[in-house]
């Protein structure tokens, strides 16, 4: 049976609100991550307040993982 990319895209994003619809009848706030780091923008800024917005709505608990620089060491990168 062949589907269209239409048709999965819609059941990919219906699948997701079920699931984050779920986790939030569990635990009462949704988790998000924010990966932030290198980038040709002021990430800092856009990530502190991205993270304001969604933390603000009381439906969010958000954490934040920054890469190290492009010029970090293996070992930097591993943690």
């Amino acid at each position: 049976m062949e589907i269209s990319r239409r048709s999965f895209t819609s059941g990919a994003m219906i699948a997701s609100a079920e699931l984050l619809f779920a986790q939030r009848k569990r635990s009462g706030r949704l988790k998000i991550l924010i990966i932030d780091g290198i980038n040709n923008h002021t990430w800092q800024i856009a990530t502190a307040a991205i993270g304001e917005i969604l933390t603000d709505t009381g439906t969010f608990v958000v954490d934040v993982s920054t890469t190290p620089p492009e010029s970090a060491d293996g070992a930097a990168w591993e943690a």
